[in-house]
């Protein structure tokens, strides 16, 4: 069965244009599945919803949409390492009993779907833009494409290549300022007049210290030296414990991570753990970061050294001198 899955899956390769032997940094390698991920499972929420049996068996049971994007989520079925090349497919060749064969054939046919008309897309393409643009509603193309192109972002310090069928390596680029913004059209994000009022500031301040820490209350600061706001929320971050679902990590550190906004874009690095991640809003950054820190976690830090690299070593080291506790809230329940 892994066979024929290798037969069908789409094989990307992603490679560092800075590193020795070209070999993948590991938070390159977490982005990209993650953002093709991404891209997949709004793939599969947009087309679900244009099926209208699929629509009446949600309005019966919401569960129903959840259980299919769980049940084609991509696995790895190869992986070969330097330039890291790894071909994903979602499990569609052994079919769970409780769908029956119009759903089997739906799954069939948008993994296809997918794998042809969007990450093999001719996006330069004028009739390729079209009959997306003609398919999608902008709220649609931006779910889709926009985790998609994040991959390849021009700040990105790889190359990713998808491989077809006939071995032939084709370079995945975002399409041109012009067209990209037609793929990811912008989304009105009305806020309200309330939050209108507020603004994100950086200043610093000599402020009277209480047992409770500090009160920012105007009485309490005796002196402001600086002053700034903020175009984007590009205010430090420097978490004393991660989260990540029922994992809490408390650290026996601050992380300092730099916090950039580039290209529509929040990026948020970690020199020491070489993590680098990004998000359309601040929120979605911290929530990448969170992802990303787990993920090294798990696995690195809890493998047995003979598995592990030379480099690898070293980043397992760094995570267990960082954390100082794990609470996994998993297991209480």
């Amino acid at each position: 069965m892994l066979d024929e899955l290798r037969d069908i899956a789409f094989r990307f390769q992603i490679d560092p244009n800075k590193t020795v032997g070209h070999a993948a940094r590991i938070s390159s390698v977490i982005s990209v599945l993650s953002n093709i991920n991404q891209s997949f499972q709004n793939f599969l929420e947009v087309e679900f919803f244009k099926n209208e049996e699929f629509v009446k068996a949600f309005e019966q049971n919401s569960k129903v949409l959840e259980s299919l994007k769980e049940d084609l989520e991509l696995l790895l079925v190869d992986v070969k390492f330097g330039s890291f090349e790894a071909a994903a497919v979602p499990n569609i060749i052994s079919l769970p009993s409780l769908f029956n064969d119009k759903v089997s054939a739906w799954k069939k046919e948008t993994y296809e779907d997918y794998k042809e008309n969007i990450l093999y897309g001719e996006y330069e393409s004028p009739d390729f833009l079209k009959k997306v643009m003609n398919r999608y509603n902008e709220t649609e193309r931006n779910q889709i494409f926009k985790p998609l192109f994040s991959a390849v972002s021009s700040e990105r310090s790889y190359k990713l290549n998808f491989i077809r069928a006939d071995k032939k390596k084709v370079v995945f680029k975002q399409p041109s300022k012009g067209l990209y913004e037609l793929y990811v059209p912008k989304i009105d994000k009305r806020t309200s007049l309330d939050t209108s009022e507020y603004k994100t500031v950086q200043f610093y301040a000599q402020v009277r210290k209480s047992e409770d820490g500090y009160n920012l209350a105007k009485k309490n600061i005796k002196q402001i030296y600086f002053l700034e706001e903020l175009e984007h929320e590009t205010y430090p971050y420097k978490p004393s414990s991660i989260v990540f679902e029922d994992t809490a990590y408390d650290l026996n550190k601050r992380l300092d991570c730099q916090v950039s906004f580039e290209e529509g874009m929040y990026v948020i690095q970690n020199e020491e753990l070489d993590i680098t991640v990004w998000g359309e809003s601040r929120e979605e950054a911290e929530d990448s970061f969170a992802f990303t820190f787990h993920s090294l976690y798990q696995n690195f830090a809890t493998e047995i050294d003979s598995k592990l690299s030379k480099d690898a070593k070293s980043l397992k080291e760094n995570l267990l001198k960082t954390v100082k506790k794990v609470i996994d809230e998993s297991q209480k329940s």
